[in-house]
C-alpha cells in the first residue's frame, strides 16, 4: 500500500500536469494556425476553462449596474455556423443572421446597444443566450452582429455595451 506522503505528491503532481494542460490548451485554442483569433464553440467548453477563466479574468472588465441602466466594457467574440439551429438558454432556436448575443447575467430578452471601440459603429441586440465562457469576453456576438460591428473578420473587438430595456421579470408579469 503506498504511503500516504506519496499519494499526496503523485495526485498535486497531476493535478499541476493537468491545471498546465488545460492553460496550454485553452491559449493555443484563441488562435488558428494563420495567428486570427478563433471562437471555440460553446460546447467545447470545459469546466476546468470556467475555473481558469475565475482565476484569470480581467479586473478592468467595467461592469455596473447604474440607476440609468446597465453598462459594461471588455471584449467580444462572436459565434456562427456551429451553433445555427441550435437551442439557446432562452429556449429559441440560435439563428446567426439575427440581431442576437450572449451574456453570463444580464436577463433573456434585454435590448442593449454595442459599440465596437476600435471603430464606433453601434448596433442593438438581444440577448437570448449564456455566455461567452472562454478568457475574459464579455458578449458573444451572432455573426451577422459581428458583421454589422466590421469585426466577423477579426473575432474579436473591444466593445462598449449599454442597457436599452431590461425585459420584465416573471414576478413583474404575474
Amino acid at each position: 500500500m503506498a504511503e500516504p506522503r506519496n499519494a499526496i505528491l503523485v495526485f498535486a503532481a497531476v493535478a499541476a500536469a493537468t491545471v498546465m494542460g488545460v492553460i496550454e490548451q485553452t491559449a493555443a485554442s484563441f488562435f488558428t494556425r494563420a495567428g486570427v483569433p478563433h471562437v471555440a464553440p460553446l460546447d467545447a467548453v470545459l469546466p476546468s476553462d470556467l475555473l481558469i477563466y475565475e482565476l484569470f479574468k480581467e479586473d478592468a472588465s467595467d461592469a455596473q449596474d447604474r440607476p440609468d441602466g446597465f453598462q459594461q466594457t471588455g471584449q467580444a467574440s462572436w459565434y456562427g455556423d456551429q451553433h445555427h439551429g441550435r437551442t439557446t438558454a432562452s429556449g429559441e432556436k440560435f439563428d446567426m443572421n439575427k440581431l442576437t448575443a450572449a451574456h453570463r447575467t444580464l436577463p433573456m430578452g434585454t435590448a442593449v446597444r454595442v459599440t465596437n471601440l476600435d471603430n464606433g459603429r453601434s448596433i442593438e441586440v438581444v440577448i437570448n443566450d449564456r455566455g461567452p465562457y472562454v478568457g475574459a469576453r464579455v458578449i458573444d456576438l451572432s455573426r451577422e452582429a459581428a458583421r454589422r460591428l466590421n469585426m466577423e473578420r477579426e473575432g474579436l473587438a473591444p466593445v462598449r455595451i449599454e442597457e436599452l430595456s431590461r425585459a420584465p421579470t416573471r414576478n413583474a408579469m404575474n
